[in-house]
């Protein structure tokens, strides 16, 4: 069992009290993660970020003074090292496709913490991606389109001369 002081750092971001308790109970039983921060604002996110460094950044989408999904674009820009879960009850795919754009290392549904919140912290603090299982059809779409995109991208090859010019 790791101590304290070696357990990766983890601040959750989510507006809801009780959901922030639940969270915190879950990061205590976990073995070798520590909740340094629960805090319920994009700006309280921000200060906890430069005060703390933590290793890991859990947050919600919908919070009062900002979105998420941009909060953890501002969280990449100061603080690269630091890896971003998004935890959320949203399994929209442009939402997931938008969360996965900006550099995030998890994407776990409110409704599969329990089971899957210390799995996905292991999985990206080993440098990995994780995504609830329940999304898996999304990540097949986003795997899809991309191959698409990359096999029907119009390359300069199919302009003609006058187009190239």
């Amino acid at each position: 069992m790791n101590t304290q002081s070696e357990a990766i750092r983890v601040v959750v971001v989510d507006d809801h009290p009780i959901f922030r308790e639940g969270l915190a109970h879950i990061l205590e039983r976990a073995d070798g993660f520590q909740l340094t921060r629960a805090v319920s604002s994009g700006t309280e996110a921000m200060d906890a970020l430069k005060e703390l460094s933590p290793e890991v950044m859990v947050l919600d989408v919908g919070l009062p003074d900002c979105n998420g999904v941009d909060l953890a674009k501002s969280i990449l820009e100061a603080a690269p090292a630091t890896k971003v879960v998004m935890l959320t009850m949203h399994d929209e795919p442009e939402l997931f496709e938008l969360a996965m754009d900006r550099g995030l290392s998890g994407y776990v549904l409110k409704e599969d913490a329990v089971s899957n919140l210390v799995n996905c912290l292991e999985t990206v603090m080993a440098g990995k991606k994780f995504v609830s299982p329940s999304l898996a059809p999304l990540l097949v779409q986003r795997f899809e389109m991309r191959k698409r995109l990359e096999r029907d991208r119009p390359g300069l090859e199919s302009l003609s001369p006058a187009e190239r010019r």
